[in-house]
């Protein structure tokens, strides 16, 4: 999906970047010396300000964040997996019912 001419992608490191450039079967060498960096905070500034499309723009999340995230959902699936169990032994009470549903 990175590689469609649609589609301009924003690293937020270097590393992640390079990492894209290797698994899209550039050769590491190949990759540009100099890269422009850009204050994110000015970016969406100008992303408010100007009438340009930005749909173009796709934010790359950094790998260490992508597995930060898979582990608090690892995490929160098995927090939920021991709270049923919990309450299916009686020592948590069952989740309150929506008043909706109760009236």
């Amino acid at each position: 999906e990175l590689q469609s001419p649609s589609v301009a992608p924003v690293f937020f490191r270097r590393e992640d970047l390079a990492s894209c450039w290797r698994i899209s079967g550039r050769a590491p060498e190949a990759l540009p010396d100099s890269l422009t960096l850009y204050d994110l905070r000015v970016l969406v500034l100008k992303m408010m300000s100007t009438g340009a499309d930005w749909r173009s723009l796709m934010f790359v999340a950094p790998g260490s964040s992508l597995q930060q995230i898979d582990a608090a959902s690892q995490h929160g699936a098995v927090r939920d997996l021991e709270r049923q169990a919990a309450v299916a032994r009686g020592d948590e009470p069952p989740p309150l019912e929506e008043a909706a549903a109760i009236a």
